[in-house]
């Protein structure tokens, strides 16, 4: 992305943006409610109560996952551009998604687990040895997956991360198995939890459960994320594929994970807030890549509608529940 777009200007608007969003999601927070959805402890959204110290804590959850996706891309250059480019986009894209920017639930956690075990993937690129990244990679997704469920679905995209990482291997894969499984060993070994602790997730698929009348914006704003990202994926794709494999190949990591996410969105709406972390850092990076991939005229311009659609859904689906 040009620099002459991504000025001070830019940057203040993206983040008076998304403080507006912010509080558009505090004051809905109340009208969403949801479950536990941990195997055998608590899910993250029954940690704290609702309130002022739940937004402030959200926020900032989400402050630090946007700071993490720069520091990211400035270690493994994901993008051709060192700006915050990534970053910048995420921030508003998951502060519009109301029913989860403006108050604390699973979704922060998940993202950050998810980041875990994706950064030592990316340490582990053709490495001769990777088994304790993996291992460390794969401890995320059992910690998570023990509060909340949802973190398995990234267990396939860790598995095929491998491939994309050049690092399939016997050890690796046995490493993946002992990630997932040392958590649940040691907190039974311990005490923690025993089997009676243990909960069977009731899954709701989108074909069968419907869509829920009052997310109705919401979802709708998500099924056009969705497709435009995916469009954006291929079309990205076609001109990562000519440029560094190692990078295309952090790039083909992320996909995966927001692909597994978007299946979560389909298969599992009842708990569909723990996926839109990932959903949006995935969405956030294809937008990205369009910038700074692509040369076509009228960047600012098409920076500024990106934008506005943006802030445009979050005001719909706030006007949509009290208009």
């Amino acid at each position: 992305m040009n620099r002459t777009i991504l000025t001070p200007a830019t940057i203040i608007t993206v983040v008076l943006l998304s403080i507006l969003m912010w509080i558009g999601g505090s004051v809905v927070s109340d009208l969403f409610h949801d479950g536990n959805f941990g195997l055998c402890f608590p899910s993250p959204n029954l940690w704290v109560a609702t309130g002022s110290w739940s937004s402030a804590l959200n926020a900032l959850l989400i402050i630090l996952i946007c700071i993490t996706l720069f520091l990211t891309n400035k270690r493994y250059n994901l993008l051709k551009s060192g700006l915050p480019v990534w970053a910048l986009f995420a921030l508003p894209i998951i502060f519009s998604m109301l029913p989860v920017g403006g108050t604390f639930t699973s979704m922060p956690i998940v993202t950050w687990g998810a980041l875990l075990t994706i950064i030592p993937l990316f340490d582990s690129y053709r490495a001769g040895n990777a088994t304790r990244n993996v291992f460390f990679a794969a401890t995320w997704i059992g910690i998570g997956s023990m509060m909340e469920y949802a973190m398995l679905i990234f267990l396939p995209a860790l598995i095929v991360g491998l491939f994309c990482m050049h690092i399939a291997r016997l050890k690796e894969l046995i490493a993946v198995i002992l990630g997932v499984i040392t958590p649940y060993w040691i907190a039974m070994g311990l005490g923690l939890v025993g089997p009676e602790d243990f909960h069977i997730p009731q899954i709701q698929p989108i074909f069968s459960a419907g869509l829920n009348p009052r997310l109705f914006p919401f979802s709708l704003s998500c099924g056009i994320l969705m497709l435009t990202s995916a469009l954006l994926t291929l079309y990205n794709g076609m001109k990562l594929y000519a440029g560094n494999s190692r990078i295309r190949n952090y790039n083909e990591v992320i996909n995966l994970f927001g692909l597994s996410t978007v299946l979560g969105l389909l298969i599992d709406t009842d708990n569909y807030r723990a996926y839109c972390g990932v959903f949006a850092i995935w969405a956030a990076l294809q937008f990205a890549n369009l910038f700074t991939l692509s040369q076509f005229p009228r960047q600012r311009f098409v920076y500024v509608i990106i934008l506005l659609l943006i802030a445009g859904s979050a005001t719909s689906q706030f006007l949509y529940l009290f208009g």
